[in-house]
């Protein structure tokens, strides 16, 4: 153990070869990563290594054959028996993480305790949910913070409470046997503790490189990162759902086809790395969907892909979070700046599609762009600039924060 109060360059002897564990590095690095990380700690190295797998056992707690099943009867314990093996597993193994990377990261001696003051901001310790907010604001400031072990320890007391929380509707009999409850549950749970333990991967990896932690860990992303992810995802499929309506309606397509073609893309879209940042509410209602479809019934199909274009919709909520609007602001005047420079498009591309999914004209051009249609330097300034003026006045409005 290394002495208390250590940071990360001492305790461990240096340089860990990639033999001791090659698997972690595989998965958690980028070749760039395991280049740059060469000479780092012994200690970096047994992260990498108590971290994957335990992640890996989270991963493996499968829950989709649940979701799908037809079934109308969803009072009994029959999904809880079926994955409580998983699950035990599971937990254990966070229980066990959790105990390591403390014993690993002890607290500094001067130190009062664990620097959790984002947690208890935020945490009802009983019962009740972290706000998701704060709970993204401490994940993201652990990431960056260079005190490595009161950063561990803060990610550690969220850990620990979400297992708490668990915990308690573990023993509420109505949750046990609602088949809904639980996999919202075990969603949420799943999701908080992988951006946890990805947190904590961040956080004692920063110290040891420069620039970007995108470049180094496969894993790596911060909550405006996700909830670009989840736009993006959601107007991708937004458009693949009114195309399959339009193709309906003009008679392009009968029924039962759009259906095929409805459960093809509802299934490829639940493997996207998005489909975890859905809150449970909505999964479930994009999972009554997928059952519906995967029944074949093209009956409905109109109906249902209405029904389903103004559920999407309403999904764009995500773009009103405050990390986005600031985000989109400052993303739009960079487009804005780089336009008016006259750089090439192709320069112009990457800072310009991380506003996908917050304007639908402007997302044509970006997926117009995205198959070799590049557009009119002109008229994507003239949407960039209609999409920077409704940041402003939603800012001036009270939507959020001005940039």
């Amino acid at each position: 153990m290394p002495p208390r109060g250590a940071d990360l360059g001492s305790g461990f002897g240096q340089s860990a070869t990639s033999a001791l564990c090659s698997g972690p590095l595989d998965r958690l690095l980028t070749e760039e990563g395991q280049r740059r990380l060469a000479g780092a700690p012994e200690l970096v190295f047994r992260v990498l290594a108590e971290v994957d797998g335990t992640l890996q056992l989270i991963e493996g707690v499968d829950l989709s054959a649940h979701e799908l099943a037809q079934d109308n009867e969803s009072q009994n314990l029959s999904t809880w028996n079926a994955l409580a093996p998983d699950v035990g597993r599971m937990l254990v193994a966070i229980r066990s993480t959790s105990q390591t990377l403390r014993n690993l990261f002890p607290p500094p001696e001067d130190s009062d305790g664990p620097d959790s003051a984002d947690v208890e901001l935020a945490f009802d310790f009983e019962v009740e949910p972290m706000d998701a907010s704060v709970r993204d604001q401490a994940l993201d400031d652990a990431m960056e913070d260079d005190a490595a072990p009161g950063a561990v320890h803060g990610l550690l007391d969220m850990l620990d409470a979400d297992i708490r929380r668990f915990g308690e509707r573990m023993r509420d009999p109505q949750f046990m046997a609602d088949r809904w409850m639980l996999l919202g549950e075990l969603h949420e749970l799943k999701g908080n503790a992988s951006n946890c333990l990805d947190a904590v991967v961040s956080a004692v990896v920063q110290p040891h490189v420069a620039g970007s932690l995108h470049r180094v860990l496969r894993r790596h992303t911060t909550a405006t990162d996700r909830a670009i992810r989840l736009r993006s995802a959601v107007r991708d499929l937004w458009f693949d759902v009114e195309r399959l309506k339009g193709a309906l309606h003009q008679g392009q397509a009968d029924g039962a086809t759009v259906v095929r073609h409805l459960t093809d893309r509802l299934d490829r879209w639940s493997e996207r790395p998005a489909y975890a940042d859905l809150r449970p509410i909505d999964k479930r209602e994009l999972i009554e969907v997928r059952r519906w479809a995967a029944r074949g019934e093209g009956v409905q199909a109109r109906t249902r892909l209405e029904d389903l274009v103004r559920f999407l919709e309403v999904m764009e909520g995500v773009n009103h979070r405050e990390r986005l609007l600031d985000h989109d602001r400052e993303q739009s005047e960079v487009v804005l700046m780089l336009i008016e420079s006259e750089v090439p498009l192709a320069e112009v591309w990457p800072a310009a599609v991380r506003l996908y999914g917050r304007d639908v004209q402007l997302d044509r051009m970006l997926r117009a762009w995205k198959r070799g249609q590049a557009p009119d330097p002109a008229a994507l300034e003239e949407r960039v600039r209609a999409v920077a003026s409704d940041l402003g006045f939603r800012a001036a409005a009270g939507y959020g924060p001005r940039a």
